[in-house]
Order: C-alpha cells, then structure tokens, then sequence
C-alpha cells in the first residue's frame, strides 16, 4: 500500500499527461467501424456485442504504447496472446461499466461533449476551436466523426461512473499522519550474513539422490525443439546503398529543398531562476514571483545581469557563470523559456517574467547565430543520405508487396520472390523456441518459424516486418524433434544443484543457532569467523541503495524494538545465503514528514478511490453474462 502511494505521489505529473494523451491516442489506427468488412463480435456481455474491430484497435494501441516503452526489449517482454486476453478483459470489463452507468440514469450531454472537445489543443487553432481542423484530424487519422465521438462520449460516462463509485473516501489527518511517518522512517540496521558457500564443500549427493531427482524432474531435462528456416530479407538500408547519384540531381534536390540542409538559427541567453515548481504552494509561488519582480526591476535600473543572476539565481548549473546557458535552437528548451528568448528582438534584451515548470525566469538575450544554408560542397554528403533514403524508400514500399503478394501466391518455395525481386535465399541456423541470435531472437520471427503453416504445412510465412525499413518471409529448412536428456548428460548439472540445496540449509540451520548467540551478545562483530561477517548499524531510509533492496525491505518488515531492546529477524537472500538484520532504533524526520503530507493525501485519495472503483467494476464484470467468441 504504502509503496503504491509512493508512486502516485510522484506521477502526479504523468497522470495529467495520461489524460491528456487520451483523445489524441484515440485516434491512432484505423476506424474499422465504418469500414466495409464483415463485423465479426469478439464477446458478448448481456447479449450487447464487443466488436472485433474494437478489440484489433484497442490491441494495436497497447502493443504501440509498449513497443514505444520497451524498445527492442518488447518482443522478450511482452506475450501478445496474454496480452490479446488483457485487452479483450478490459473491453469486457468496459462495456458492463457502461451498461451499468446507463442503468443508474447517468448521461452526458451534447453540451459536455462539446466543451470536451473544443477544450483540446489539437482541434484549436490560436487558441480557440476551429471545426475544420476537428475534421482535418479526424479525417487524416481515418476516424469517421460519428465514432470518434461516441467513443468520446463513453469515455466522460463511464468517468462520471467512476466518479461516482470511487470519490467519495475520506482519509483523515491521523492516517496522513501514520502514512507520512511511515514513508519518512529511517531504521537504524546492522546484519550478519551467513555464506552459504563454505558448506558446499560438506554437501555429499549421493547417486540414490541424482536419480530421484532425475526422475522427478525428468521434463525439466528434454532438449527444445529447434528449427532451422530459409527466408529472405529486404533492407531499406541495402537499397539504399545501391542507390547511384549524378551531381545534377544532387544540385537539383540542393536548389529545391534548402529546408532539407539549413542550419537553424541558434541563440545564446542568461537567466535568472527563482525556483517555484509547478503545483507549487499558493505562498511560495506568491513568494518566489515577488522575489523575481523585484530583480526585474532592479535590471531595468541598471543592475548588472550577471551579477544579480549570481547573486540570486536558483539554477544550480548557470548561477554560477552568471546564469549564461550557451547556444540552443528551438526545441532545445521548455516551452515557455524558448517562446520567450525566440521572441527577443536585439542582443541585450530583457524579458518579462517567464513562468516554466521550474519557477519563474528572466531571460536576457546575448548572441544570435543566424540560419544558414551551407554551401554545396559541405551538405553535399548529407544530400546524398536524405536522396538515397527517398529513393529507397519508394522502392522498399512498391518490393514489399510485391513480397506480401507472391510468398502467399506461390506458397511453396522462396524461389519465385526471391528471383523477382533479385534477393538471395539465405539458411539461418538451428534456433528454440526461446529464440537465437540477431533477427531470431524477435518474438516475431519465432512465432512464425514455429506456426503451424510454416511448421506442419510447409508453407512461407506471411510478411514480417522486422523492424522498420526491415521485411522477411521465411520457410522451414530442417526441423529437430525435442528429446530427452540421459542421466549421464545432466548428472554434472544435477549435482551442482544438490550440493548447492545442501549447502542453502546448511547455512540456514547454522543461522538458526548463531540468532540465538547473537541476542545475547552487545557486540555482533564478536560472531565473525569464516562464512560469517557482520555489517556494522546504519540509519537507512525505506527506498535505502546503500543495502540489498531485499535486506533493506525485510529490515523494515521487523517489529521495532522496545525498551531499548533490539530487533532481530531471519532472511533467506536469493543468492542462497541468510542474513541476521538488527534493527537497533528507529526515528521519524517531522519536518521530512510535513513535507511528504500533501502529496501524500492526494495519492492516498486516488489509491482508495481507484481501489474502490476496481472492486466495483470487477463485481459489475462478475456479475454480467458474458460469452466470449474471440479464441
């Protein structure tokens, strides 16, 4: 609970972006509502249908917001079919929601649609609703307008559902209090670490044991399955180098797209921070902007800049050079802090204040580096890229379908794709289903190896897009059955194992009897012998890295001692060794926890009335029929 709490405490920030991303992230894919494809229903909740074209979307959305996050990790991360299953939940989960705000009278008007919608930037046009650039968005993300904002209009119900089922918690001063003291606690921690490695030498594995465990975990020992394919593969980056270009036509894209090569204007500017972080106290931002009104003014009397800027300035990394930045171009910079100091007009200008995120600024401007275009010679390389990259990019989009089309046309073989679209057949080597090396690695590329059309039918695979710029169809070249291991071959592991179990409880039980020793003496640090050492007592916070996070957790896990009498508690570390944690004293920080109260109470708010809404919905779900199509 309390780390939850933590973590809503810090993402207030990031959960305001959350709601703001919602309506653009809504427009991302296709509207398969308006489509003209046969609607198939993936589920049915109180004989209502969750649409399929529903599911493919909200599943191309979440795969894109994950792939976004992990990177090249995703593929070993996340297990689409467990995630198919998560949306589908969700959706599920959704539509019984909404059946049951609409039940309890709840609505949303056309009125609150409207303000919704004209109150987003990206539909507004200096700053105010322009219906033709609703249409052009809309229209430009494929979204019919009927659908965008339905779907708009289930959002709002189903927030004032959740509003209603979960806002009404009240956390009072006292449990503020309790969880403030909790998060700011420090504990003062001292531990004996038993090494479990000593006994290892000791453990004796005898060949009854070997085959017990053999036999038991025989499924543990069985070889993967592993195939090797054939496939092709078409680069964006190798058509790209066989791509030739004339002077002519570099002089040529040089003349007609300057923008492609010009250097953009760069400015160099001093400021002066009074720090007032966003959703600051009303005091202290009242404080910090009167403070940066009178130094201000005192640069309109003829201060030095420099001088107040070191003198006053909270910006930890300019104060002292007199609050100089050095050269940026636009988007460098936060918003606000670039709008004000591109909007300078001469060197040695002043700006107004200036509020950011950070607090407020004053920005003097001290040099500009003007655009430029540099001349042919210099860009000529970097034209070239961007040339080549066009070109190849024109021909990698008309050659994969050309390859969509003919590895399913002429399933059989690679031959005919490879031969019309000059690729080489190459022969991967033998990989599992946990994946080889390079592009076999991609969760992708495995799941098609191991399919059944390319596994049991023989057929190419469908078209993989690898990565961006990067497609491949594969087919089977040798397949290699799993089997399983003899004894013989796994004895060696086996063995290891079991001396290393032996050599765990061995330490474990000598834990047990040096806990005892270790109440009854003053000094821990007398109990040290080969196998044993003793870290001496430090005052650790809850979120402590100066410790195993495991021995820091169960050190907070402890009673805390009474009457001057230290704690002790056992621990198993999952390096296989235990660890005797005292924890001498414990203290609270009360300004520390002051400080932590405010947030505190609004993440503490939301916890509970996002708990309470769960559990509602989970009962709503629960409570619904529901028959699920999609397999």
């Amino acid at each position: 609970m309390l780390q939850t709490i933590r973590e809503r405490s810090k993402g207030v920030v990031a959960w305001i972006i959350v709601i703001l991303i919602i309506i653009p992230f809504a427009l991302w894919g296709v509207d398969q509502f308006t489509a003209g494809d046969k609607i198939e229903v993936a589920a049915k909740v109180n004989g209502e249908p969750v649409l399929m074209a529903e599911v493919s979307r909200s599943l191309a959305n979440v795969k894109a917001q994950y792939q976004q996050q992990f990177g090249d990790m995703y593929s070993s991360l996340v297990q689409e079919d467990k995630l198919k299953q998560q949306v589908l939940d969700d959706l599920i989960q959704r539509k019984a929601m909404d059946m049951a705000a609409q039940d309890e009278g709840l609505a949303v008007s056309d009125e609150q649609l409207n303000q919704l919608i004209q109150t987003q930037r990206m539909f507004q046009e200096k700053g105010k609703f322009s219906a033709q650039r609703y249409e052009k968005v809309l229209a430009d993300n494929n979204f019919a307008k009927k659908a965008f904002e339905q779907q708009q209009r289930q959002f709002m119900l189903r927030t004032q559902f959740e509003g209603m089922v979960g806002g009404h918690e009240i956390v009072t001063m006292k449990e503020l209090q309790a969880l403030a003291a909790l998060e700011v606690q420090e504990r003062e921690v001292g531990y004996l670490r038993v090494d479990h490695r000593p006994f290892l030498t000791t453990s004796v594995v005898t060949d009854v044991q070997l085959k017990d465990y053999y036999d038991a975990h025989i499924a543990e020992f069985k070889t993967q399955d592993k195939v090797s394919v054939e496939y092709v593969r078409l680069s964006l980056d190798a058509l790209a180098k066989n791509v030739t270009l004339t002077d002519e036509e570099l002089k040529t894209y040089y003349q007609e797209h300057p923008d492609k090569i010009q250097i953009p204007e760069k400015r160099n500017a001093r400021h002066i921070l009074i720090a007032a972080a966003e959703g600051a106290d009303a005091a202290v931002d009242k404080a910090a902007k009167e403070k940066a009104e009178t130094l201000l003014v005192q640069l309109k009397q003829g201060i030095d800049f420099a001088e107040l800027a070191k003198k006053n300035s909270e910006d930890p990394g300019s104060a002292s050079t007199g609050g100089e930045l050095g050269f940026f171009q636009k988007g460098d910079m936060v918003p606000a802090f670039e709008t004000a100091t591109f909007g300078l007009k001469q060197v040695g200008d002043v700006s107004a204040l200036v509020r950011s995120a950070y607090g407020y600024h004053i920005i003097q401007l001290i040099a500009i580096e003007p655009a430029v275009v540099p001349p042919f010679e210099k860009a000529k390389m970097m034209l070239a890229q961007e040339l080549k990259a066009e070109r190849a990019m024109k021909v990698f989009s008309e050659q994969v379908e050309k390859l969509k089309t003919l590895a399913f046309e002429q399933d059989d073989s690679l031959q005919p794709v490879a031969k019309a679209l000059g690729l080489s057949i190459e022969t991967s080597p033998l990989f599992g289903r946990d994946g080889g090396e390079g592009v076999f690695a991609a969760k992708p590329v495995i799941d098609a190896a191991f399919s059944p059309l390319v596994m049991t039918e023989k057929k190419n695979s469908a078209m993989l897009e690898v990565d961006m710029g990067d497609a491949m169809v594969l087919r089977i070249k040798e397949s290699v059955p799993a089997k399983e291991r003899s004894l013989a071959e796994v004895k060696d592991d086996i063995q290891r194992l079991l001396a290393r179990q032996q050599a765990m409880q061995k330490a474990e039980a000598a834990a047990k009897t040096l806990l005892v020793q270790a109440k009854e003496t003053q000094d821990p640090a007398m109990l040290v012998k080969a196998g044993i050492e003793w870290q001496s007592s430090t005052w650790l916070p809850r979120n402590a890295d100066s410790v195993l996070p495991e021995i820091a957790t169960a050190a907070f896990k402890a009673a805390k001692p009474k009457d001057g009498k230290s704690t002790w508690i056992e621990h198993k570390l999952s390096t296989g060794d235990t660890v005797l944690i005292r924890v001498s004293a414990v203290r609270v920080d009360d300004l520390k926890s002051k400080q932590v109260m405010k947030d505190l109470a609004q993440a503490a708010d939301q916890v509970f009335a996002d708990a309470m809404t769960d559990a509602f919905a989970s009962s709503v779900k629960a409570e619904a029929k529901t028959e699920v199509l999609l397999k």
